[in-house]
């Protein structure tokens, strides 16, 4: 029972992660372009051409 409380807990912290990260990647990207997703700006340096998907592993196991 323990063993379980602990992976529900790591689950949690993993999906949190990524949210966070997620969130923080969109943030820098949307700074470097100087525009939001689909806006249209005259400051818009660069256009967002889609994203892969990635893993990228951590202290608190594999994102």
């Amino acid at each position: 029972m323990e063993l379980l409380k602990q992976q529900l807990e790591v689950k949690a912290m993993q999906s949190i992660m990524a949210k966070i990260l997620d969130e923080i990647l969109k943030s820098e990207a949307t700074e470097q372009i100087k525009a939001r997703a689909y806006e249209r700006s005259d400051e818009r340096t660069n256009s967002r051409n889609g994203y892969r998907v990635r893993q990228l592993t951590t202290r608190v196991g594999t994102l």
